[in-house]
């Protein structure tokens, strides 16, 4: 294809991917919210831990996001979210 054609590809693509990121920053965010009532300012670089989710409420965090994206979470995998940012990542990635 010719390149402008390639580039437009380039640019769906990445457009696909902020509204995918998008959904789910939303999501993340309503689930903090209204499953275990985290107030004030979520930010991907919120880290969970300071937003006073526990080990407990991590686990139910999961198995909502689980629910919600139709995806196995490992325990290897949840040892990764230390922020908001990491488990938003990880949930885009599972979107493809």
């Amino acid at each position: 294809p010719p390149a402008h054609a390639r580039a437009q590809n380039i640019t769906t693509v990445a457009l696909r991917r902020e509204q995918r990121l998008n959904i789910v920053r939303h999501l993340i965010k309503k689930l903090l919210v209204d499953e275990l009532q985290v107030s004030g300012d979520i930010t991907e670089d919120s880290a969970l831990a300071e937003l006073g989710v526990n080990s407990l409420e991590l686990a139910d965090l999961v198995m909502h996001c689980e629910e919600e994206f139709g995806v196995e979470i490992s325990d290897d995998d949840i040892r990764t979210f230390i922020t908001v940012g990491d488990l938003v990542r990880f949930l885009e990635s599972k979107q493809k």
